[in-house]
């Protein structure tokens, strides 16, 4: 059995029943995790969450049994979002705030990812702590045990959540009753309830995917990555219900995408676009800067530029924006995948649902739709490819491959001195390579296509994996 934990770009995220997402590697977690908490900042308290996933349930118990362990006071909020948890945490100045979920990933994954007292996610020096602490642990040996000892406090977790949807209502002025029709896709996950508190009262707001009781859907033919990949579902449910936009969140709500009744698409960095209009004002005391990562569509740089607005790119991964916004006090950050966060003082962690609540409300007020709006942002052509290898390879030497075949394949394509091309195995979804290319606007899109595929297709064929299937993804339309 693997004792040690790897962490990712978001936390610790794998299959379940993978080592450490077992009864033991909860528990164990919960012990470190508690033992990390002795020496942070913030009450002698820590808030636990999880999505709908079914392992969730499992998962949270074990690990408030490891933190009870410790003799820590911890408090369960149930199935709730990431920026809920963050919310909380740092309403509550808890010493630390812990999410069970994995985001975007299928059902079958899960994982954990923390925040500190203020709803900062933690760094990588805080997780090498718990990691030392996790090391230390025995409860990585012998037969899994279902832990059943809590030290939960009895606090109306209900009234928190209902705070949360309060405030951030208040937050962003919105009238829920003055808004155009829209989809909101709620992936079956754990945003489901707080949508439904937040728009269920509106004749104009048409909530599909939000079974909290979905457990194995999560993700599953709905949410952000599906409408990522297959835009023409979000077309065909704003079609159903005759709206102006549609909406979809991931597994944990911490991201967002859409597409309006003409069939644009948009993702993080046009809403990072579109926010930026309407904080000009606080981006500008804030050192006249945005923050986005270096999977950013050149065009946008192009359109900050012009706005006279700088860019400060960080690696993919929330807790690497979150901590570029929190260390240099910047305003407003965006992954393009759609994390959305605004460093208002109230939200630390990435929160579209708040950032939805505040477009809609603009756009209304200024009577304009997003295309309108954002209509001088003109994105250079960019494609991604992913594929699945298995495990029994390692990343590098995926990598390694694909740069052999990045250098043979380049020649038979005519490609400009600003083409990139970027390649990484995902952290978050172990046995995940991508790719992704990005040229002028003159150039085709088709060609990007290709170029993508070929390169996968000759990578699955070295390592005997043909077969596989490789997904291609246009980012620019």
């Amino acid at each position: 059995m693997q004792k040690t934990i790897i962490f990712s770009s978001d936390g610790i995220r794998g299959i379940y029943g993978d080592w450490p997402l077992t009864s033991n590697g909860a528990w164990s977690l919960g012990v470190a995790v508690a033992k990390f908490a002795e020496d942070a900042l913030g009450e002698n308290l820590v808030v636990v969450a999880r999505d709908t996933r079914y392992s969730g349930e499992i998962l949270s118990r074990n690990f408030i049994a490891g933190l009870s362990n410790e003799r820590l006071k911890t408090i369960d909020l149930g199935i709730v979002s990431t920026p809920l948890l963050s919310f909380i945490t740092r309403s509550l100045n808890a010493k630390i705030g812990v999410m069970i979920s994995a985001s975007h990933s299928p059902h079958n994954y899960n994982g954990f990812k923390w925040v500190n007292n203020q709803g900062y996610r933690l760094q990588m020096d805080a997780e090498d702590i718990i990691a030392n602490y996790f090391q230390e642990l025995v409860g990585s040996n012998g037969d899994e045990t279902d832990y059943r000892l809590s030290n939960t406090q009895p606090i109306d977790t209900e009234k928190l959540i209902q705070q949360y949807c309060d405030d951030q209502i208040k937050l962003s002025k919105m009238d829920l009753l003055d808004m155009p029709k829209v989809v909101i896709d709620c992936a079956n996950g754990g945003i489901s309830t707080i949508v439904r508190r937040i728009f269920g009262h509106s004749p104009n707001a048409f909530i599909i995917n939000a079974d909290r009781e979905k457990t194995r859907f999560i993700n599953d033919y709905c949410g952000s990555e599906y409408a990522r990949q297959h835009p023409e579902y979000l077309m065909a449910q704003i079609r159903a219900k005759d709206a102006k936009y549609g909406f979809a969140f991931d597994g944990d709500g911490d991201r967002l995408v859409a597409m309006d009744d003409g069939g644009k698409f948009y993702n993080g960095d046009d809403f990072l676009f579109l926010l930026s209009k309407i904080f000009r004002n606080e981006i500008t005391q804030r050192n006249n800067a945005v923050v986005t990562t270096d999977m950013v569509n050149t065009g946008l740089l192009d359109a900050f530029a012009r706005n006279k607005i700088q860019v400060v790119q960080s690696q993919n991964g929330d807790k690497y924006l979150e901590k570029e916004l929190q260390d240099n006090k910047y305003y407003l950050g965006s992954e393009q995948v759609g994390n959305i966060l605004i460093n208002d003082g109230h939200h630390a962690s990435a929160d579209p649902l708040f950032a939805l609540l505040v477009m809609i409300k603009f756009l209304v007020e200024q009577k304009i739709d997003i295309r309108e709006l954002i209509s001088d942002l003109k994105k250079y052509p960019q494609v991604l490819a992913s594929f699945k290898y298995p495990n029994s390879w390692a990343s590098q030497q995926i990598l390694e491959l694909a740069d052999q075949f990045i250098r043979s394949e380049i020649p038979s394509v005519t490609l400009s001195k600003n083409t990139r091309i970027i390649r990484w195995c995902s952290t978050t979804e172990p046995g995940n390579f991508n790719i992704m290319i990005e040229g002028k606007q003159d150039e085709s899109i088709n060609a990007f296509l290709e170029l993508a595929r070929s390169i996968c297709k000759n990578i699955l064929r070295a390592i005997g994996r043909s077969e596989n299937k490789i997904n291609l993804l246009h980012l620019s339309d």
